[in-house]
């Protein structure tokens, strides 16, 4: 056996998905590793506190959730994670990063089986950067495992229209020598793409550091080789970092999707989920959770283009969603217009929402995207000012959920239970919602303001 080399039997599961062995010293970091699996490793790489090494094959017999990965690029892509196991494993490896994240902070677990998706071809949002091979030629991809850029056309996470986008986006990309920006000198930085599902229509966005007139030129091709490709914004990037102002080149300024009952319209600013599909059962699982009846408020923090506000609304007669984007609060608006739902939107920080005259006394039905990081303590402070009834908690950071669960359950709220969604397959990063019921059984002192028309 080489010196680099050893067997070792992983112990558990790092947060982004890899396995670990514990040390005295530094940690080795095992990906493609499964706990409790006896397999010989070789070390890659070194930092003061981490090992990384490779496995290199399992000694006996491979665990029994092993799969061959079915993409040929995941070595030197990196992302998919947890595509090494199948469905049970995923599920089990899943589990036990939020089960654990809930025991440290001192949270009995009370998690419901994982809602998991279609994994293959069920993504429909791409982002590629745009750089240079290590021969100097241009390309599209997306940053690899060990650094630089790696194309991955045939990626199979992707919808099969998206995965010709990519190939279409690169080919044209070359033919017109449009430049990568590197600092220096070059036009493009970034391509986003979003599909809408229903019409399988397609919404681009180019980030770019300089005007160049043959990005229209750019947009017009791909437009003509892909018929999906329905719009092409632009985006200054170093003019408008927060990307206020984008200009549409090619196509028409939205997409309409239907969900459910819904009608939507989708610009280029809107959260478009990656899974549309799972995002709808979320929204249609969190208006169950929080039951709302007729004459109950219900608020609704981190609203987007109104989805989940409006499903909540047509329960309860009335909805709040609160967002920090203008334009975001216009087209939820708008969106609640056509759909003729009662909500009400609100835009600005979330405690200046909370804190409200209008909420006063409502104790209201309360969903909360907290995305990563989790609750910040004025927005705590406020939460609790304001004693919802129910609050349905959504976190994507199995850690800032489990903190949060506890400083909530400190301050009157019982944990009922965790529902988790596979938002990003192969991967260990799920988004999890959980509900809690305040200990104070007193109603509200008032109904919630009814309305015949949209605001």
């Amino acid at each position: 056996m080489r010196p680099d080399e050893f067997v070792v039997v992983p112990d558990g599961w790092l947060s982004r998905g890899q396995a670990f062995v514990r040390g005295d010293g530094a940690q080795l970091v095992i990906p493609g590793g499964i706990p409790g699996e006896r397999v010989r490793v070789r070390v890659t790489s070194r930092t003061p506190h981490q090992v990384f090494a490779k496995v290199q094959e399992p000694i006996l017999a491979p665990h029994p959730d092993r799969v061959v990965p079915p993409c040929e690029r995941l070595p030197y892509c990196g992302r998919c994670t947890l595509m090494h196991l199948n469905d049970r494993g995923i599920d089990a490896a899943q589990r036990g990063i939020i089960e654990l994240a809930l025991r440290e902070a001192g949270v009995q677990p009370r998690l419901e089986p994982i809602v998991h998706s279609h994994q293959l071809d069920s993504i429909h949002s791409l982002d590629l950067l745009a750089g240079y091979s290590d021969e100097g030629s241009a390309r599209l991809g997306v940053t690899a495992a060990k650094g630089g850029l790696i194309p991955i056309p045939l990626c199979n996470i992707v919808t099969p229209v998206l995965r010709e986008i990519m190939k279409v986006a690169a080919h044209h990309m070359r033919a017109l020598d449009i430049r990568p920006a590197d600092g220096r000198s070059g036009t493009l930085r970034r391509v986003r793409a979003m599909q809408v599902p229903g019409t399988d229509e397609v919404l681009m966005i180019l980030g770019t550091i300089r005007k160049n007139p043959v990005l229209r030129d750019y947009a017009v091709a791909m437009g003509a080789a892909v018929p999906q490709l329905a719009s092409v914004y632009l985006h200054r990037e170093e003019d408008d970092p927060t990307g206020e102002d984008l200009f549409l080149t090619y196509g028409k300024p939205a997409i309409e999707w239907s969900a459910g009952w819904l009608r939507l319209k989708v610009g280029p600013k809107d959260p478009m989920p990656a899974h549309p599909a799972l995002a709808m059962k979320m929204a249609e699982d969190v208006v169950t959770a929080l039951n709302p009846q007729k004459g109950d408020a219900v608020v609704d923090i981190g609203s987007g283009m109104g989805l989940r506000t409006m499903l909540l609304a047509k329960k309860s007669g009335w909805a709040l969603g609160v967002e920090s984007s203008e334009d975001l609060v216009r087209h939820a608006r708008e969106n609640a217009a056509t759909n003729q739902v009662s909500a009400e939107f609100f835009e600005g920080p979330v405690t200046e929402a909370l804190e409200s005259p209008r909420l006063a006394g409502l104790r209201p039905l309360v969903y909360l995207d907290a995305e990563r990081r989790g609750l910040d303590g004025e927005v705590m402070t406020a939460l609790e000012q304001l004693s919802p009834r129910r609050i349905a908690l959504a976190c994507t950071n199995p850690r800032a959920l489990a903190r949060d669960i506890a400083l909530l359950s400190g301050k009157g709220y019982d944990l009922r239970r965790i529902v988790s969604y596979d938002v990003s397959p192969f991967t260990p990063f799920v988004e999890s919602v959980a509900l809690l019921v305040s200990r104070d059984l007193r109603g509200p002192e008032r109904r919630a303001p009814q309305r015949r028309t949209v605001r």
